[in-house]
This record gives C-alpha cells, structure tokens and sequence, in this order.
C-alpha cells in the first residue's frame, strides 16, 4: 500500500505514514533513505551528507533483535530506533 512499516512483537512500532503514495524506497549515494511518489520525494530519513558535516548515512542496519539504523562511516547511527518495546 505504500507505506513503509517496521515490525516487532506486538505489531507495528514504526510506519512513514506515506499510504498509497509511493512505489520505491531508494538509499540514495548521498546517505539519505528516500520514499518516493514517481520522482516526488514523500519522505526522507534526512541522512544526506549535507545534513551531517560530509558524513551521512552509509550502511542500512536491521538486526534480527530489532534495531533499525541508519550508520555513518564510523558506524554511529545517525538515524534509527528499537522495533522492541
């Protein structure tokens, strides 16, 4: 349906809330996770490197405990969250 959704054990804990507006989710080269609409960009995880002094998001990390994170290249998370509770 569009919108992009992260799970843990009692059910939803994280949605981009873009429902029937967009068909690709891009990491793009300069760190920043994209959802878009066509070529609209309907939400961004704001990573870019622009937006971190030359040092955005490299590597998508979702572990089988639940973390979900955006890293840098020093592999701190500039984005993410616990999908536990």
């Amino acid at each position: 349906d569009g919108n992009l959704v992260l799970y843990g054990p009692s059910g939803a804990v994280w949605a981009s809330g873009t429902n029937s507006r967009c068909n690709r989710l891009a990491f793009q080269p300069d760190g920043n996770l994209v959802i878009y609409n066509n070529y609209t960009a309907v939400w961004a995880s704001s990573t870019a490197d622009s937006q971190h002094g030359g040092n955005g998001g490299r590597l998508l990390l979702l572990t089988a405990d639940g973390w979900f994170s955006i890293l840098d290249n020093y592999w701190q998370s500039v984005w993410g969250f616990d999908a536990q509770p």
